[in-house]
């Protein structure tokens, strides 16, 4: 149960001498991270435009299905970016905690 509302409510992952060091998970999860904020930058280069629908006979219809479509997809990227954002928030927590 997550009773701090402005993080991901999300498993996260236990430091401990055994796991997976703090470094490799901070990197993996940073990585991803970032490579998601480059896709983001990307999708405003996709974004629908108008010109590409007005052929079509119902074309401010298809127009904005799209952008909806769009802005869901956006919307994904971004919560998947929170959390991993969340995950190494975390694991940096639990790292300063223990030393």
């Amino acid at each position: 149960m997550n009773l701090d509302e402005s993080r991901p409510d999300i498993q996260y992952p236990v430091v401990h001498l055994n796991g997976t060091s703090v470094g490799s998970l901070l990197t993996g999860y940073l990585d991803a991270s970032d490579a998601i904020l480059r896709v983001l930058t990307l999708m405003e280069a996709a974004c629908p435009n108008m010109r590409d629908y007005y052929p079509l006979p119902d074309a401010a219809d298809a127009y904005t299905l799209a952008v909806r479509e769009h802005e869901a997809r956006v919307t994904v990227l971004r919560k998947v970016r929170a959390e991993l954002r969340a995950l190494a928030d975390h694991v940096e927590s639990e790292y300063d905690a223990h030393h």
